[in-house]
């Protein structure tokens, strides 16, 4: 049961508008998926050509054998890494020895939870329900409750204290000094006790708990706008990194195909390693991709088609079966597009592969033609 409901009707001729729109966003959202699988390919085959470049030219050296014929070169080292300073938040006078220390502040909110489904009208046209719920959650941002539909559900206008990242001015991998392009890399963030020795000197409800802090008046028991504030940090250990020798410094490796080089791995991973893992998180990324810009074509055409099913909703079973008929085409016609950009982002790089996708590509635009054609759903006519 929802806290709030609300429908809403329109006539044939009014969803006809609607759909109208809707093929006009279809359409945008089909260039869009072109633009993401060009830019995807040419950004996977541009990555692929600087790791192979770098695994061709890199070399491995001590974390302490900081060379000067080595300057200029690509090399990789492992070894611990090294803090100078304590990174220290200023409002809760917390410090500690880290190379990332993250205040993270939640507050305990109303949040909208909006659920719409829809249903075709008699007169062809189409009912709109639309669900709204509400449920209390700790959020780390601020939750406008003033556009809420139910009224009764108000939130703070503001949040006492803010998230924020504090990042060490210097990290040294033995010694080499590791530009921060590298070290922001580290994400094994673990929790961090603070241990200030004037909590309340921040506010007067704020009480220390589960190493952080609390702004209410039972943290077992929390109300709107009580307030929890926890620290993380990234501290020193061991890693592997690959990236240019400028001076004393790592810093990331320019490429001839305008692709830079910052590799980074926890513990001690080989050179040969460091390159292959590079090389399977771009072919990861290339398919995840490649796989987002199909979904986004498939949905782009399904609403460049809509206005197809809603004008022979006067007519039921045709309707239904057209309908069935560019489901079939969108899913077919994504596929057969995105074969064929991938394709062309390789033919220059690797022309049998690609040649043969774009064959791929046509037998599945054929096949989508002629499912379409044989399109009938076993429906009874209404």
């Amino acid at each position: 049961m929802s806290d709030h409901r609300e429908y809403s009707h329109e006539s044939w001729f009014e969803h006809l508008g609607t759909a109208l729109k809707r093929s006009i966003a279809g359409i945008f959202l089909v260039i869009l998926s072109f633009y993401l699988l060009i830019w995807n390919e040419e950004r996977s085959v541009l990555r692929h050509q600087a790791i192979k470049e770098g695994a061709g030219v890199a070399i491995s050296v001590r974390p302490n054998q900081v060379l000067s014929e080595n300057n200029g070169k690509l090399v990789h080292t492992s070894g611990q890494l090294k803090v100078f300073n304590q990174l220290t938040d200023p409002v809760f006078n917390v410090s500690v020895a880290a190379i990332k220390m993250s205040r993270d502040v939640f507050m305990y909110q109303w949040v909208q939870e909006i659920i719409t489904r829809t249903e075709t009208a008699q007169d062809g046209g189409e009912y709109t329900i639309t669900d709204y719920n509400y449920k209390k959650q700790w959020v780390n941002k601020l939750v406008d409750s003033s556009s809420f539909k139910k009224k009764n559900h108000e939130n703070p206008t503001e949040i006492p204290f803010q998230s924020q990242l504090f990042l060490a001015d210097k990290v040294n991998l033995g010694d080499f000094s590791l530009s921060e392009k590298f070290y922001k890399k580290l994400k094994h963030y673990e929790s961090f006790k603070a241990e200030s020795i004037e909590p309340l000197a921040l506010n007067e409800r704020m009480k220390q708990y589960d190493g952080g802090y609390y702004i209410g008046e039972n943290p077992l028991s929390p109300a709107i706008g009580d307030v929890k504030i926890s620290f993380h940090i990234v501290t020193p250990t061991i890693i592997s990194a690959i990236g240019e020798q400028r001076n004393n410094s790592l810093v990331p490796y320019s490429t001839s195909s305008g692709e830079s080089l910052a590799l980074l791995e926890y513990g001690t991973v080989s050179m040969g390693k460091m390159f292959t893992i590079a090389e399977q998180e771009n072919i990861a990324l290339t398919w995840l991709a490649r796989f987002g810009g199909f979904i986004l074509m498939t949905f782009g055409f399904l609403a460049t088609f809509y206005i197809f099913e809603v004008i022979t909703r006067v007519l039921p079973f045709f309707g239904r079966l057209i309908n069935a008929g560019l489901l079939i085409l969108s899913v077919f016609l994504s596929a057969s597009l995105s074969i064929i950009t991938i394709a062309l982002g390789w033919i220059a790089h690797r022309p049998i592969i690609a040649y043969s996708l774009i064959a791929i590509a046509v037998l599945f635009f054929v096949f989508s033609i002629f499912k379409v054609m044989k399109a009938n759903p076993d429906i009874d006519d209404d």
